[in-house]
């Protein structure tokens, strides 16, 4: 897979553009794609960048965060804070999470989103998403697959 700054890169245009003009690809390449994406140029497919399904819906702000959601999705419910369920425990190579308990968690997506968790435990969120991590399109696509597995 070549990602958008090695296909840039080897570009006759990019080896021959000036400074100026490279940096304003760049600033180009980091308002629409990276900052669309939640990416880095060099971790962006060139070729599969915009392969994912489409999904219907215009754009949304939030000025005041994205809490607003989740605001308003757990009204009316009891949701207590301050209350460690789970640690981060940051490992060569990667994150591993963790129950307090001592329990380790697989570190896959697939095995995150799955229901094996004696039914107790179903993870959503834009982590588990296989095809959408890092977007917020992943995280309600898990949510929706966390609430029909919940669901029976």
């Amino acid at each position: 897979m070549k990602q958008i700054k090695e296909a840039l890169e080897q570009s006759d245009a990019w080896r021959s553009a000036s400074a100026e003009e490279r940096r304003i690809v760049r600033h180009f390449v980091n308002s629409t794609i990276e900052l669309e994406y939640g990416g880095d140029w060099n971790a962006i497919s060139a070729w599969h960048l915009d392969g994912g399904r489409e999904f219907g819906g215009g754009d949304q702000l939030f000025p005041g965060g994205y809490d607003q959601i989740t605001s308003l999705l757990a009204r009316g419910m009891d949701v207590r804070l301050g209350r460690t369920v789970a640690a981060i425990d940051p490992v060569a190579g990667g994150v591993k999470l963790g129950l307090l308990g001592g329990e380790s968690i697989p570190k896959t997506r697939p095995a995150l989103a799955a229901a094996d968790w004696e039914g107790r435990l179903v993870f959503a969120g834009e982590a588990t998403s296989a095809d959408y991590f890092g977007m917020a399109h992943g995280a309600l696509l898990s949510g929706q697959a966390a609430a029909r597995l919940m669901a029976g």
